[in-house]
């Protein structure tokens, strides 16, 4: 044969060993290597092939072959999105991503990361082309090197020259407990619609919130309770509205591995039969309470007896308007804030002194003998307990026209005597007069009233002892106008040594002599000090004088700090009003008004006038005794029962203005974290969950904060993503976690957020890391 020919047929034989056949079924198997072996190179788990996702794969690739550029959509509706797809062919995975690529055969294409490119011969090139393609920094690279995804399906689809590669990559899909598979998949909610939903939205927009609590499993059985029928007919408005819920299983959130949550628009679990609005109207067991309480389902055999949670979707017309995930949030609806009421005076807790003026006045006895010494007894009865140091004393005889004044002469050099070595001073001074004046206003529209008219001196001294013979009433009086008065001007001390039982006695004393200055600082002092003396501090009975007000209004704040509801018989809040209206200083204005709140607190149908209480109040904002931090407070107790009043009266306008206002006193009212937690806790029953974020948030941004405030927090933050980003929230979940442990982990219980917190993957590995260890050492 000619050297020619045979070069001929050699170039041939070569081209054709050249050109290899590429076969989709190698393609694909060559697909599903290479990517495993990329995956066990990047230390990474290989994937495990699922024929349902093959099949995605597939009904994609087979669909780009009739597009002119690579889509993760298609025009079918039941397979409009990946989504879309995976349920169609029943492959129940929530997280999954998709690859796509196309690859020409004889194309020069970049086939490594070096950048070189190559012609497409092979089928190890179009492979690695499709691969290179994918790394490119995007979602394509994020699902090849995804630690989560675990299952993968592939699919190569070959026309001509043209390759379309599809994989389809997810974590683990949804079962049914202990791994049994569903044999329908139920999903039929649609997505938010905004004009179906937009006036459920607008009139009530924290449904989440309110039912987050309202689905219960009672034995086997599924129900809907809430308190109020009104709100439940308002959002269920149409015929076609209706509430869903479904279950989820603590099964589903294995630490160490990805999610099982079914895929559904917005659904994580088992979907229970649609309530409609009809199924309301009629099986509602509560309606004449004016509640719901409606069994929705009966709980499937394959969820008894596990850990589960129970998530509620509100729907118009099947599309989801909002979702309920499952949060027990502990609320209270906090009326009475426990605010003491206020002491007037205050205790000194020192000795202290006070320039004083003792005056005691005696009737003089016509039988003087022991006269003397019970004047100097009961004077120096003060003059010790007081360690009264006289600077001067004043003895004024007051006598009757009928007294000589020289009767007196004796008596008084006896007690000028006897006085001065007892108090140390000279400086006495000494007044005898008749008390003519008070004689003649006496007799006036008398019968002696003209009789002594003219009378005067010894004139009328006879005469008025010559009647007074045969009228014993005159004779009593006559003997009346005998008087000594003393006064003692010096200054008075009050040692605080002194035990219980004599400042008791000091306290007495002081009351009966008019010291009511001096005994509110003994009141108080003994309040304070002497809990075994708060019997006999009640007992003491002080007239209803304006004098007395303050000290009796010291008796009631200590009736209702020892825990006691009456005083006198009375209920504090009317016994705060009795002493109200006979006097009112500042400290007994302000207590009649707090225990008027108090009162409100436990009795809801009792608040009227309520509007006139916080006139009288603001009266009280700029006096001294009250400081700004108490009137907050009280002002914040008040507006808190406002609120509550207003939306039983259904004036919301006035409700949204009486929270206005007790917001505004937080700041003065300086809350602790334990005070704002119970406020937030309050807001929240009230529907105000705004605005317990707006309370909390600084509080849980500072270095310290407590555990209780921060767990509650994050429970309620889920419903405000924009004050709370994931950034935000993850970042306070590392803080708590750090706290407290035990109440970190308490917070993934049923008692608190549930498991389901865990779907978010940055959350599931600080609750893996900080719990699970923690349950393993238990």
């Amino acid at each position: 044969m000619k050297p020619f020919l045979l070069l001929l047929i050699y170039i041939f034989s070569f081209s054709l060993s050249a050109q290899v056949e590429f076969e989709e079924e190698r393609l694909n198997e060559l697909l599903k290597s290479s990517i495993n072996d990329f995956r066990l190179e990047n230390n990474l788990v290989a994937y495990e092939s699922i024929e349902e996702l093959d099949a995605a794969a597939f009904d994609q690739a087979a669909y780009l072959m009739n597009q002119s550029r690579l889509l993760h959509t298609q025009e079918d509706k039941k397979k409009a999105t990946l989504k879309d797809r995976l349920i169609y062919y029943a492959a129940l995975y929530s997280e999954a991503g998709e690859n796509l690529a196309e690859v020409s055969v004889g194309a020069k294409t970049t086939v490594d990361k070096s950048g070189k490119k190559e012609i497409i011969e092979t089928e190890e090139q179009a492979i690695k082309a499709a691969i290179q393609f994918w790394m490119d920094g995007g979602d394509s690279e994020l699902n090849l090197k995804d630690p989560l995804f675990r299952h993968f399906g592939s699919a190569v689809v070959k026309e001509d020259d043209r390759l379309i590669l599809a994989v389809v990559m997810a974590g683990l899909p949804y079962t049914l407990p202990n791994g049994n598979e569903l044999n329908k998949v139920k999903t039929n909610l649609q997505p938010y619609n905004q004009q179906l939903c937009r006036d459920v939205v607008e009139n009530h927009g924290t449904i989440p919130q309110l039912f987050s609590d309202a689905f219960k499993v009672e034995g086997n059985e599924v129900y809907f309770e809430f308190h109020s029928l009104a709100t439940v007919d308002a959002i269920l408005s149409d015929a076609a509205d209706g509430i869903a819920v479904e279950l989820v299983g603590d099964y589903q959130f294995e630490c160490n591995e990805p999610n099982r949550l079914f895929p559904g628009e917005d659904q994580k679990g088992f979907l229970l039969t649609v309530a409609k609005k009809g199924k309301f109207t009629a099986l509602n067991e509560a309606k004449e309470k004016g509640a719901v309480r409606l069994k929705m389902a009966d709980l499937p055999a394959e969820f008894r007896g596990i850990p589960l949670e129970l998530n509620g979707f509100v729907l118009k017309d099947n599309h989801i308007c909002f979702d309920i995930p499952y949060n027990q949030v502990k609320v209270e609806n906090k009326r009475d804030w426990n605010l003491p009421f206020l002491y007037a005076g205050k205790p000194s807790e020192e000795s202290f002194s006070w320039q004083d003026t003792l005056i005691k006045r005696f009737q003089i006895p016509e039988n003087r003998a022991l006269f003397i010494d019970s004047v100097i007894e009961e004077i120096m009865t003060y003059v010790n307990a007081f360690e009264f140091k006289a600077n001067k004393v004043n003895l004024n005889w007051k006598l009757s026209p009928t007294q000589e004044q020289s009767s007196v002469k004796k008596c008084q050099q006896v007690l000028v005597q006897k006085l001065s070595d007892l108090l140390d001073t000279n400086s006495i001074n000494k007044k005898v007069e008749l008390q003519n004046k008070a004689l003649n206003e006496h007799l006036k529209n008398t019968v002696y009233a003209i009789d002594v008219q003219n009378l005067s001196g010894e004139e009328l001294k006879k005469y008025l002892l010559k009647e007074a013979t045969q009228d014993s009433s005159l004779a009593e009086y006559l003997e009346q106008l005998n008087q000594l008065e003393v006064e003692l001007i010096g200054e008075a001390t009050i040692d605080a040594a002194q035990n219980a039982n004599a400042k008791m006695q000091m306290l007495d004393r002081l009351v009966e002599n008019h010291k009511i200055e001096q005994a509110l600082k003994l009141q108080n002092d003994l309040i304070q000090n002497a809990p075994e003396k708060h019997s006999d501090l009640l007992n003491r009975l002080y007239h209803q004088e304006p004098e007395f007000i303050e000290l009796i209004n010291n008796q009631i704040v200590l009736t209702a700090e020892l825990g006691k509801e009456t005083f006198k018989g009375n209920p504090l809040h009317l016994a705060f009003l009795e002493v109200y209206l006979v006097a009112k200083p500042t400290i007994v204005s302000y207590n009649k008004l707090l225990a008027e709140v108090k009162f409100w607190a436990v009795q809801p149908s009792s608040v009227k006038q309520i509007d006139d209480w916080e006139k009288n109040f603001n009266k009280l904002r700029s006096v001294d005794q009250i400081t700004k931090k108490t009137f907050a407070r009280t002002a914040l107790n008040y507006y808190a029962i406002a609120a509550d009043f207003y939306y039983e009266q259904k004036d919301f306008n006035a409700r949204r203005k009486a929270f206005d206002q007790l917001m505004k006193q937080v700041q003065l009212a300086d809350l602790n974290q334990e005070e704002k937690l119970e406020l937030g806790r309050f807001l929240c029953y009230q529907d105000q969950f705004d605005r317990a974020i707006n309370l909390l948030l600084p509080e849980v941004k500072k270095e310290e904060v407590k555990a209780e405030l921060l767990s509650f927090f994050l429970q309620i933050a889920i419903y405000y993503s924009n004050e709370v980003d994931s950034e935000l929230y993850l970042s306070l979940m590392q803080k708590f976690s750090k706290i407290d442990k035990e109440l970190f982990c308490e917070f993934f219980t049923k008692k608190k957020r549930g498991i389901q917190a865990l779907a978010d993957y940055s959350i599931k590995e600080l609750y893996c890391e900080s719990c699970q260890s923690k349950a393993n050492d238990n």
